[in-house]
């Protein structure tokens, strides 16, 4: 009966195990083996310290692969793809590698469907992006969480996040923030200026207004009322939320 289980277990679907970072420092390793020449996991693996059939191996194999670094042949080898090399290797302006890696970070199938989501608007929170896997992308629950954080740390990891928004422009993610001059009284008591009740404007005794960006074409903007003791994540979830249904069924960008 426990085989039947196993074999009737949902699987979750792909995702990358680890940072993009993480993946460029694994085929790192190999820059020094002939070009274009297949590598086997068992040698790939005792150069890592590691055993071919360690999940962690296995996990960072996938993830490079998803990330354009390798390709894999039913051989349980491996060989070194062009955006690779030219990491590993670089000849190009510091520009043009970021580029490369930002289209690295775009390949794989999840983060695809992700980016669109959120290039130009805030990130969610992980514990907001763990249940989105969930709940729209077919991301296991004791997977979701992992796939969130790495997701959240490659962006971070590649200076792609301006004031908590998810930006792609390379020009524009060098560019430093312009200088804000506000009163003492607007600034929230932990200075996050990620944070999402960022200058709330007053409401009512029970309740604040947290901004929450959907555009209806008219240069309105929907005010998101919480409770007064709700919590910063559940805002975040609550918005993202929102934000995902008017994306998805009225196709408001």
């Amino acid at each position: 009966m426990s085989a039947e289980v196993k074999k009737t277990r949902p699987k979750s679907k792909e995702y990358p195990a680890v940072t993009l970072d993480q993946a460029i420092d694994f085929v790192k390793k190999f820059k020094d083996y002939p070009v274009s020449k297949p590598i086997s996991y068992d040698v790939a693996a005792k150069e890592c310290g590691v055993s071919s059939s360690t999940k962690s191996f296995r996990y960072t194999i996938s993830s490079a692969k998803q990330f354009g670094l390798i390709s894999t042949s039913t051989g349980l080898t491996f060989t070194l793809l062009e955006p690779a090399y030219r990491l590993v290797r670089p000849t190009e302006s510091e520009a043009a590698l970021k580029a490369l890696k930002i289209e690295c970070f775009s390949a794989p199938k999840l983060y695809a469907e992700l980016i669109p989501d959120f290039v130009g608007k805030s990130l969610p929170s992980v514990g907001t992006l763990e249940n989105l896997l969930v709940n729209y992308h077919q991301i296991m629950p004791a997977a979701a969480k992992s796939a969130a954080q790495k997701f959240i740390d490659t962006t971070t990891e590649l200076g792609i996040v301006q004031n908590g928004v998810l930006c792609l422009d390379v020009k524009a993610a060098e560019e430093k923030p312009a200088q804000v001059t506000t009163n003492n009284d607007d600034v929230p008591d932990d200075n996050n200026q990620n944070a999402v009740f960022d200058v709330l404007p007053a409401s009512e005794k029970d309740e604040f207004a947290a901004p929450l960006n959907i555009s209806f074409g008219d240069k309105r903007r929907a005010m998101l009322y919480m409770p007064i003791d709700a919590t910063k994540e559940d805002a975040e979830y609550v918005r993202d939320m929102i934000s995902l249904m008017f994306k998805r069924v009225y196709k408001v960008e």
